[in-house]
């Protein structure tokens, strides 16, 4: 499961900037997170390195910053830009 954290992580901070999919990054990067915390969990019970899991959720949650904000910042651009055209 690490490396599936790890995996969504680099996914979720690569499609954060294409335009459009952007949003797609938030909902992988939060089962990054959720996928490198059981195993981190699970391997430090067994006393395994948990270096991978730790690499999967701090990309993880890099990348649910970056999405969350891009994702308010093109909604208040949205917003300002319509409150433009309203007059």
């Amino acid at each position: 499961m690490s490396i599936a954290s790890l995996v969504l992580g680099i996914v979720s901070l690569i499609v954060l900037w294409i335009p459009g999919l952007g949003i797609i990054a938030i909902p992988t990067s939060i089962v990054g997170i959720v996928l490198g915390v059981t195993d981190k969990k699970k391997l430090s019970t067994t006393n395994e390195p948990t270096g991978m899991a730790t690499a999967g959720i701090v990309t993880s949650i890099i990348a649910l910053i970056f999405a969350t904000l891009f994702t308010i910042a093109c909604g208040m651009c949205g917003a300002a830009c319509g409150a433009c055209f309203a007059f």
